[in-house]
């Protein structure tokens, strides 16, 4: 696209820290793209707990920010956090985006004891099979950045 910055898209399973690894990476002035904070914004509450009802619009929301990155833009680096278990997936969306892609390849069971220690979520155990199924769906990408230990 016609990005003056750079982009990285963050994926992996849930709690494997797509987030936190995102926020420690941003410098000043970047954009973190997560869909969970806009959801926490649009039905304000932490956004795991964001009601069915407002996740379509999240989602929608989500999409037209990443439409309008095809625009010249100031933004020195954005983040985008995102699951994208398949290779495909992750692949289209890197070349639209011209991003780097990292994959946080972190194992089940320390995905396990970070959704157990975050006290937004309710119903880890749907987390953990979530994660779990990332893991059977996860295909490796050659240029993926993959860590599986940060």
């Amino acid at each position: 696209g016609g990005m003056m910055g750079k982009t990285t898209m963050v994926c992996g399973p849930p709690g494997a820290g797509k987030s936190t690894y995102a926020r420690q990476q941003m410098g000043d002035g970047d954009m973190l793209i997560d869909l969970d904070d806009i959801k926490g914004a649009l039905s304000s509450r932490p956004g795991h707990q964001c009601p069915a009802s407002i996740t379509e619009f999240a989602i929608a929301a989500m999409e037209a920010v990443i439409d309008a990155l095809s625009r010249p833009n100031t933004v020195p680096h954005v983040w985008l956090v995102t699951c994208k278990p398949h290779r495909e997936d992750r692949a289209t969306l890197a070349r639209e985006l011209d991003a780097e892609v990292v994959v946080l390849a972190v194992p089940v069971i320390d995905c396990m004891r970070h959704l157990k220690a975050d006290d937004t979520r309710v119903n880890v155990p749907a987390w953990v099979g979530l994660a779990d199924k990332w893991w059977k769906d996860y295909r490796p990408n050659e240029g993926d950045r993959v860590l599986r230990d940060w």
